[in-house]
């Protein structure tokens, strides 16, 4: 008996590698290829955003930028890039297969399993980045008000944290935007 090793999570329409020539689809486009559009948060500020540093360069033409997506959907974070003056319409979420006439690769500007990071990365986040209401440069972000949170000992956590002079908070209560903004200005997370 055999089992499958491929995850529920993984959009295989756009990942199969031998499609027949009949159901790819065709464009005469020229895009940008933004990667795979992550709908977990931490993979999608590393991930997915690793290539846009290019979209917000003065190079950068306003082609459409394309996105490998999950089954699940993945719009969380679509008003993010409304956010870097990027309009949605630009967006492009690939559900099958397409041929591009050009496609625009631009390099990771990180790394996670490297470990490392160019500076571009963080160009991203400093577009969208304003004064928080209420600064405070040291956060412990918990994840306690999280549907599905297994924690342990995140209490004491809180509390240790909270008596050290972090603020807590939950980043899943803040909007996308307040969640840069507060992360942006934290000296220690």
């Amino acid at each position: 008996q055999t089992r499958s090793l491929i995850t529920p999570l993984v959009n295989h329409s756009c990942l199969q590698s031998y499609i027949p020539r009949r159901r790819i689809q065709k464009s005469e486009q020229t895009v940008i290829f933004g990667g795979i559009l992550d709908p977990h948060f931490g993979h999608f500020l590393i991930n997915s955003l690793s290539r846009w540093w290019y979209v917000l360069s003065d190079d950068c033409q306003d082609y459409p930028i394309v996105f490998i997506t999950y089954e699940r959907d993945p719009n969380p974070f679509l008003p993010f890039f409304s956010s870097l003056g990027v309009s949605t319409e630009r967006i492009v979420l690939l559900q099958r297969p397409t041929q591009f006439r050009r496609v625009i690769v631009p390099d990771e500007a990180v790394r996670d399993i490297e470990g490392w990071a160019n500076i571009a990365w963080s160009k991203t986040f400093q577009k969208i980045s304003r004064p928080p209401e209420s600064p405070s440069d040291k956060l412990y972000l918990t994840r306690t008000k999280l549907a599905d949170s297994e924690e342990v000992n995140e209490k004491f956590l809180e509390d240790f944290y909270t008596e050290q002079g972090y603020q807590v908070i939950s980043p899943e209560t803040l909007s996308f935007a307040e969640q840069i903004d507060v992360l942006a200005h934290a000296s220690h997370l």
